[in-house]
């Protein structure tokens, strides 16, 4: 990848490249920086919950599951298939996506 920070978890990666994809690209197809997006995942009651934060777009989402194993594979299947549940940030002025 271009423009990627270094990411060496191989297994994690090849289950999870669209998730790594974003949390690692740096560069945008034309070159220019792009701001990397986060990943927070926590539980709350009986289930596992992931804060998406799309820092480049200035939007966040969240996926919940009920095992960590099920919650990376439902982000990894969402950012495929652009399904997130984006809001924006409020507050935050839009940029690219």
């Amino acid at each position: 990848m271009r423009g990627a920070v270094h990411f060496d978890d191989a297994a994690f990666r090849s289950r999870y490249p669209a998730l790594c994809e974003f949390l690692s690209l740096g560069k945008w197809d034309d070159g220019s920086t792009r701001e990397l997006g986060t990943a927070l995942a926590f539980v709350e009651g009986d289930t596992i919950r992931a804060c998406l934060n799309d820092k480049a777009s200035r939007r966040v989402a969240f996926i919940s599951a009920a095992t960590w194993d099920k919650l990376w594979e439902v982000v990894e299947d969402a950012l495929v298939n652009d399904s997130c549940d984006w809001r924006a940030v409020k507050g935050a002025p839009t940029q690219r996506r």
